[in-house]
C-alpha cells in the first residue's frame, strides 16, 4: 500500500471515497473484495465503515473489535499498490435507526427532544459519553489511516436537546425557568426566528457540537496533526455544516460531504430537483474548497436507485461544483458483491468521464436566470431550519424540468432573477433592492409581499388578495391566442399600476351567459415593466405554487419561455432544450470560450435527438464519452435558430457536449 503525503495536492482527479462495509467475522471476504475494487473497478480510496455509536456493554468493547479489524485491513492490504485506506466513522451520537430501543445500558444521557421524547441518540452533555468517543477515535487516529470521515449523525438536529443538563444551560443563559422541553417548545412556537430566545437556544446547539467537534480534533491532533478529518453534513445541519467541518479538520484542508442523496426514489423527477438540493447545500460552505457528493443509493438496491441515476447524480454534482464522492454502493447486510455489480460497472465505465468533466467545468460561467440562494444568518427558524432550502421556486419546479438553463447562485453580481412566494422572505431590504437593478421574474406571491414591504413602485403592477378572484380563459396579447385555464388558489389578482405596463396575458371570467366574446375582464395574468433602474420586471400569475393541472398544463412551458425572453438582454435566451417532456439542462461558456451544454433526460420517454433553440448559430458539438474523450455527433439545423443533435438520450441518461457557435 502506497504512503499518501498528507499535504499532496487532489489534482484534477475527481475524487471517490469508497464506503466498505466491515465484516469483522468476515475479514477474508473484505481483504479480497477490496483487493477486486481496487485491480478490476479503478476505485482506490476505501472508507471503511465502523460505527462506535454505544452498542453492547461495555461499549468500550465493540469500539475496540472495529479498530483491531481496521488494524488488520491495514496490515493485510499493505501490499496493494495505490490504495488508500480511511475510516468513515459512520456513528458517533447515533443515526436513529433503532428508535426506543436499547442498544447498551451504559449509563450515559440520551437527548431528550423538546416534545419530551427520549430517544437513543446519545447526548454530548454527558461527558461520560464524550470520554468514550474521544478514546475510540483515538485508537482510530493511533492506526494512521488515511483520512478520517465524521458521518451525519454528528451534532443535534432540529428540535434537540432538552435533557437536564441543556435546559439548565438553557435557563441560566436566557434568564428563564422552564422546567421542561414542552414548556420550551410552546415558547419558541410562539415567537419569530429573530426572537433573542430562539438566537439562545440555537446558538447553544450548534455550541454543543462545536465543543465536542474541538475535543475529536484535539484527540486527532495527539497522534498526527496533519491527519485529514472530513464531515457529513447532516440534512437539516447545512447551518453549521461548514463551522464545524473546520473545527474537525484543524490545521489541515477540510472536506465536506453535502447533504443531497436522492435514494428511496426512482422518479426522474429526482435529477430535475438535484440541481437545486445541491447547489444550497454547496453554498452553504462556501468557504471549503473539497466538497463531495453523497452518492449513496441506500439500502444499495437497483429498486432504491439505479444505475443510470447514481451516474446522472454523480455528473450533476460535478456540474455543481462537487470535487468528489463519498460513494455508498456496497450492500452491507452480508457479503453480496454482486449486488454492486451495477453500480461498479457505471463508475468503472466513466471514471474517464469524471475526471474529464470536472477539468471542463473549472472556471466555466454558467448562462441562465439566477434562482438566488440566501446566505444563512440569524434569518431561519431553529424549529425548522431546512424551510428555506426547500420551498416552491422558478428554478426547481419549472425551468429545471421544462429544458431552460439556470443557475443557483449566492452572488452579488447583477442578473436577471427569479423569486416566488416565501422565496423573498430570507434575503434583507438591501439585497431586493439590488435584485430590481438586476431584474426580476416574480409570481403574484412574491410581488404581494414585496409590495408590503414597499417595493411596488419597481414592479409596475399591483397585486391584491381577493377571496373572489376567477378566471376561465387566458389571452396572450401578442399573438392573440386565448386558452382554456382552470383557477388556482396559489394565485392573486394582478392589475397593472402604470400606463408603461405591458399586459403580456391578460385573465377573463366566463360569462354566465355563455358568450365567449363577452367574458369579463379579470386581471393581468403576466405583466412586463421596466422600472427606474432601467431593469425589466416581469410579474404572473402562473407561479412555481400552481397546482399541477396548471403547471404542467399546454402552454404553461411556453409562458415561462416568454417570460425569460422578455427579461433578457437580448430579447431571448441564449439556449433552451425545445421539448415536450421534462429535461433537465445546464449551459454556460467554458475558460476556452467553447459553450457546453448537459442535458439530463428527466422524462420517463426517452428523446429521439436533442433539439435546440439558440440564440446563436450552432455550428458543430461534440459529446463527452464514458472514456472521457470527446466525439463529433452532427448538428441538423431547422432554420429559424432551431437545431437538433442526432443524440437519442434514454430515461436518466445524460449527454454533455461542447458546441461551437457562431
Amino acid at each position: 500500500m502506497q504512503k499518501v503525503k498528507r499535504d499532496e495536492k487532489r489534482g484534477s482527479k475527481f475524487r471517490f471515497y469508497n464506503v466498505t462495509p466491515a465484516f469483522i467475522d468476515n475479514p477474508e471476504f473484505v481483504v479480497a473484495n477490496t483487493r477486486r475494487i481496487a485491480r478490476e473497478v479503478g476505485l482506490k480510496r476505501f472508507a471503511f465503515s465502523l460505527s462506535i455509536h454505544p452498542q453492547g456493554m461495555p461499549a468500550s468493547a465493540h469500539a475496540g473489535k472495529l479498530a483491531d479489524f481496521f488494524a488488520r485491513m491495514k496490515q493485510e492490504l499493505d501490499d496493494e499498490p495505490g490504495i488508500e485506506l480511511g475510516i468513515l466513522i459512520q456513528s458517533i451520537i447515533g443515526h436513529g435507526w433503532s428508535g426506543h430501543i436499547k442498544l447498551t445500558n451504559e449509563p450515559w444521557q440520551r437527548i431528550v427532544k423538546l416534545d419530551g421524547t427520549t430517544i437513543q441518540r446519545m447526548c454530548p452533555s454527558d461527558k461520560r459519553f464524550r470520554d468514550y468517543i474521544i478514546k475510540a477515535v483515538g485508537k482510530f487516529a493511533s492506526l494512521d489511516p488515511a483520512f478520517l470521515l465524521v458521518d451525519d449523525d454528528f451534532g443535534l438536529r432540529d428540535g434537540e436537546c432538552c435533557c437536564p443538563a441543556h435546559l439548565a444551560e438553557l435557563n441560566a443563559a436566557a434568564g428563564t425557568g422552564f422546567e421542561n422541553g414542552s414548556q420550551l417548545l410552546a415558547a419558541l412556537e410562539k415567537i419569530p426566528a429573530s426572537d433573542p430566545l430562539k438566537r439562545t437556544y440555537e446558538n447553544l446547539r450548534i455550541e454543543t457540537s462545536r465543543v465536542f467537534a474541538r475535543e475529536i480534533r484535539a484527540e486527532i491532533d495527539r497522534h498526527d496533526p496533519s491527519m485529514r478529518c472530513g464531515y457529513c453534513m447532516p440534512g437539516s445541519g447545512h447551518v453549521f455544516a461548514e463551522e464545524i467541518a473546520r473545527i474537525l479538520a484543524g490545521g489541515t484542508e477540510p472536506f465536506v460531504r453535502v447533504a443531497n442523496a436522492y435514494y428511496l426514489n426512482t422518479s426522474t423527477q429526482a435529477i430535475a430537483a438535484l440541481q437545486g438540493t445541491t447547489s444550497k447545500r454547496i453554498a452553504s460552505v462556501k468557504g471549503i474548497d473539497e466538497v463531495i457528493d453523497e452518492s449513496d443509493t441506500y439500502p444499495q438496491t437497483l429498486r432504491s436507485e439505479g444505475a443510470t441515476a447514481l451516474h446522472a447524480h454523480i455528473t450533476s454534482g460535478i456540474l455543481d461544483g462537487l470535487s468528489g464522492s463519498k460513494l455508498w454502493i456496497a450492500d452491507f447486510t452480508k457479503p453480496n458483491p454482486e449486488a454492486a455489480a451495477p453500480y461498479e460497472q457505471i463508475v468503472h465505465d466513466n471514471l474517464g468521464f469524471y475526471d474529464e468533466l470536472l477539468g471542463t467545468v473549472e472556471g466555466i460561467a454558467w448562462k441562465g436566470p439566477v434562482q438566488p440562494v440566501p446566505r444563512i444568518k440569524d434569518n431561519y427558524d431553529p424549529l425548522r431550519p431546512y424551510t428555506p432550502s426547500q420551498q416552491a421556486e422558478f428554478a426547481g419546479n419549472m425551468l429545471c424540468r421544462f429544458g431552460i438553463p439556470c443557475t443557483y447562485e449566492m452572488s452579488d453580481r447583477q442578473a436577471l432573477r427569479m423569486l416566488a412566494g416565501g422565496n423573498v422572505d430570507y434575503f434583507s431590504d438591501q439585497e431586493l433592492l439590488e435584485f430590481f437593478k438586476g431584474g426580476l421574474l416574480l409570481d403574484s406571491h412574491a410581488a404581494y409581499k414585496l409590495a408590503e414591504r414597499g417595493f411596488a413602485r419597481y414592479m409596475g403592477c399591483s397585486v391584491v388578495e381577493d377571496d373572489s378572484f376567477i378566471f376561465s380563459r387566458v389571452l396572450d396579447t401578442r399573438t392573440g391566442k386565448s386558452a382554456r385555464r382552470m383557477i388556482d388558489p396559489s394565485m392573486k389578482r394582478l392589475m397593472p399600476s402604470t400606463h408603461e405596463t405591458e399586459e403580456l396575458l391578460r385573465l377573463y371570467a366566463s360569462n354566465p351567459g355563455g358568450d365567449s366574446q363577452a367574458d369579463m375582464y379579470a386581471g393581468a395574468g403576466a405583466t412586463l415593466y421596466t422600472n427606474e433602474f432601467g431593469a425589466r420586471v416581469g410579474v404572473t400569475v402562473f407561479g412555481p405554487q400552481m397546482r399541477a393541472y396548471n403547471l404542467l398544463a399546454h402552454g404553461q412551458r411556453e409562458h415561462i419561455i416568454t417570460m425569460l425572453d422578455c427579461l433578457s438582454d437580448d430579447g431571448r435566451m441564449e439556449m433552451i432544450v425545445d421539448t415536450q417532456q421534462d429535461v433537465s439542462a445546464r449551459y454556460g461558456t467554458c475558460r476556452d470560450g467553447t459553450a457546453l451544454l448537459c442535458v439530463f433526460n428527466a422524462g420517463i420517454d426517452p428523446l429521439k435527438s436533442v433539439e435546440l433553440r439558440s440564440l446563436r448559430y450552432v455550428l458543430s458539438a461534440e459529446r463527452l464519452s464514458p472514456s472521457g474523450e470527446w466525439g463529433e455527433v452532427g448538428v441538423s439545423d431547422y432554420g429559424h435558430g432551431h437545431f437538433a443533435i442526432p443524440v437519442p438520450l434514454t430515461t436518466f441518461e445524460t449527454g454533455i457536449f461542447k458546441i461551437q457557435l457562431k
